[in-house]
């Protein structure tokens, strides 16, 4: 089964340095690891390259969108400094005759002062993890295929009977017009304080909890770690209304 990419959107900027341009790219890639990478260039040629390892490839559009807006701020940030730089040099350097050619601010003797990187975004899954007594998230799109077979496989073993009846308990999250399978998002107790099903609207996750304190009521517990960020548009699947 083909792996869907969620790829965020580039950025790409110039800055007046001397006679030529600087260009600040800030791109994202998931080969040979994710990543995000603002590069600033002159003619082609690299001068210095800001790099932020990612612990793991974006899963969902969601995550896409919010990495998309700490590219943003990384590269902002970036273009920010290479500003400023650009512009002391010119109050402090004298102007050349015009027939003399002013060298790019940007040298290797001269690098771009260490950037503060932006924080990472926590994804869903990290967000589910941190509600006490969550054990295990499976992964699986729309159409009820699991990501890996062993995680399949020990869902099986663990849970036979919503296991057989899997297609259907999808369908409690109306499907979507639009391109790819998607459904509407929202949560569902499956078995009480033990298993949850949570549409995401690309795909769903499968939580596992265990009790480890009177007080958590997990259906609003997960239903914040999962949708709090996101408005109000998470509806219960009985409160769904009519198309």
């Amino acid at each position: 089964m083909m792996v869907e990419r969620y790829i965020p959107a580039g950025r790409t900027s110039r800055i007046k340095g001397g006679p030529g341009l600087l260009q600040i790219q800030t791109e994202y890639a998931y080969h040979p690891y994710p990543r995000i990478t603002t590069s600033i260039q002159s003619e082609g040629q690299v001068l210095h390259k800001i790099e932020k390892r990612l612990e793991a490839e974006i899963a969902t559009i969601e995550e896409q969108q919010q990495m998309e807006e700490v590219m943003r701020r990384q590269h902002s940030e970036v273009e920010e400094i290479v500003r400023r730089q650009q512009e002391a040099q010119a109050a402090t350097s004298p102007s050349p005759p015009d027939d003399t050619p002013q060298d790019i601010a940007l040298t290797e003797s001269e690098p771009v002062p260490p950037v503060e990187m932006p924080s990472q975004p926590k994804s869903v899954r990290e967000m589910l993890r941190e509600v006490p007594g969550v054990e295990h998230i499976y992964r699986l799109d729309n159409t009820g295929e699991f990501h890996g077979e062993a995680s399949g496989e020990q869902f099986r073993k663990t849970f036979s009977a919503v296991f057989k009846g899997l297609q259907e308990l999808l369908m409690i999250f109306d499907e979507l017009p639009g391109p790819g399978p998607r459904r509407r998002r929202g949560i569902y107790e499956v078995e009480r304080d033990r298993l949850y099903l949570v549409s995401m609207g690309e795909e769903c996750l499968f939580v596992t909890v265990n009790r480890v304190d009177r007080d958590t009521d997990y259906e609003k517990a997960l239903k914040e770690a999962a949708f709090g960020i996101w408005g109000p548009d998470f509806i219960q699947p009985e409160q769904q209304p009519a198309e």
